[in-house]
């Protein structure tokens, strides 16, 4: 999923998953429970959903950003695009706290990391805050063996994807 971090203008990395899961958890589509929350606006409903899930990563992914009281405004716009035109899944507005998602697009993977961002963007902001001061200096020690992985390109992508995305975590994990 490629992330907007502003269209207008500690997570577990010991897991280890096989090329098999990887390739299954990155583009689980959404069950149909989870597409109807969003469809109705309802973010929890659909991590909810996810939390049911027969995948124990993603269920124990959906359950923390529940746990973590996640909560944002969900709209869905097919044709969706990043402030370079391309085409995404979906991307977070931490301005206005909304998950903007292209429902012809968007996987289990998108909506748990665009609700990660959710939970953690209030806390990255802060500069002055531990976590965010311990966060970068792990970013920082980690960047050079993340070989252009997506979770490089900011702070924020980095904690979204270690969050989210089991392939990313495998990379952080070797």
């Amino acid at each position: 999923s490629v992330f907007n971090e502003n269209p207008t203008s500690n997570p577990d990395i010991r897991y280890s998953p096989t090329e098999e899961q990887l390739e299954e958890s990155y583009n689980t589509p959404l069950p149909a429970a989870a597409v109807t929350a969003l469809e109705n606006n309802d973010l929890k409903g659909a991590l909810r959903a996810l939390s049911m899930s027969k995948d124990s990563e993603i269920a124990k992914l959906a359950k923390g950003l529940l746990g973590a009281n996640v909560d944002a405004t969900v709209k869905l716009t097919k044709g969706l695009k990043n402030d370079r035109g391309q085409a995404v899944p979906g991307f977070y507005d931490p301005e206005t706290n909304t998950l903007h998602l292209d429902p012809t697009s968007m996987t289990t993977h998108t909506v748990l990391h665009e609700a990660a961002h959710s939970g953690l963007s209030h806390v990255i902001e802060d500069k002055n805050n531990i976590v965010t001061r311990q966060l970068n200096k792990l970013f920082n020690d980690v960047i050079p063996m993340l070989d252009g992985a997506y979770g490089a390109e900011s702070l924020q992508e980095f904690v979204a994807e270690a969050q989210s995305n089991l392939e990313f975590r495998g990379k952080l994990n070797a």
